[in-house]
């Protein structure tokens, strides 16, 4: 069984390279490098390229925000699920 990050909130922004996804936190670390993989469309992907540092309040709600290196558009909605793909060791 994957691990999957659920989307509640979308940021974009224009200081930042990506869309900025805040989601439910996952069973597993993501990292820089984590690959996120579309459930509704496989050929979509995309990186993780920061991850920003949790809050107190954050991880009480169990909250993680990340900022992904491309933005697919209708694709990143609060409810979009992507599978997560940790980078190897």
């Amino acid at each position: 069984m994957s691990a999957i990050f659920r989307v509640i909130e979308v940021f974009r922004l224009a200081q930042r390279r990506g869309p900025i996804l805040v989601g439910e936190s996952p069973p597993v670390t993501m990292s820089v490098g984590t690959r996120l993989v579309s459930r509704d469309d496989p050929t979509q992907r995309v990186e993780v390229i920061a991850v920003d540092l949790p809050t107190p309040s954050s991880l009480a709600e169990g909250r993680l925000a990340v900022v992904v290196s491309r933005d697919l558009g209708d694709l990143m909605v609060a409810g979009a699920e992507f599978e997560i793909i940790t980078p190897e060791a």
